[in-house]
């Protein structure tokens, strides 16, 4: 948590040591002998957060690797919300590197988890997702895919003559 908090303020070497640190007691650890309020951390919430940090300082292509690794590692229904948290990262950082094609297929196919995950906080991050995308909503994929959204998100947060 204190990764995700520096990298939300911008503070790429305080997350970067804070990020070495969770990745050498998360090795260390021993699952175990957690606590049971803590079982659900495994290797796939774990390089999530890392996504969401490397996200959130600009560092696309490790978002994506990351984001990409902890899809790889859920799987079933309890991951659910924690897969749509990943996907939103991994179309983030397509974005970032702005393959705009890639970025709103990956985007489109995310709607439905969405709908599926009833979280508000999910709701929340796709929110901002169709943010990012508005800069780019004069690409005909972008457009589609936030025309798309509207009905997952309520509204189009751009005017059409943009």
């Amino acid at each position: 948590m204190e990764a995700r908090a520096t990298a939300a303020a911008g503070d790429a070497a305080a997350c970067t040591r804070a990020m070495a640190a969770a990745e050498t007691e998360f090795v260390r650890s021993r699952p175990e002998e957690d606590p049971e309020w803590i079982g659900y951390f495994d290797a796939c919430e774990f390089t999530d957060e890392l996504a969401h940090c490397h996200r959130d300082l600009g560092r696309a292509a490790a978002a994506r690797t990351h984001a990409e690794e902890c899809l790889r590692l859920s799987t079933g229904d309890d991951y659910a919300r924690s897969r749509s948290f990943s996907h939103i990262v991994r179309v983030a950082a397509v974005l970032a590197q702005n393959e705009l094609d890639e970025a709103a297929a990956l985007g489109t196919a995310v709607l439905p988890l969405v709908e599926r995950t009833a979280s508000a906080r999910v709701r929340g991050c796709l929110d901002s997702l169709v943010r990012r995308f508005t800069a780019h909503s004069a690409h005909p994929a972008v457009r589609e895919f936030l025309d798309r959204s509207v009905p997952v998100v309520g509204r189009l947060p751009i005017r059409r003559g943009q």
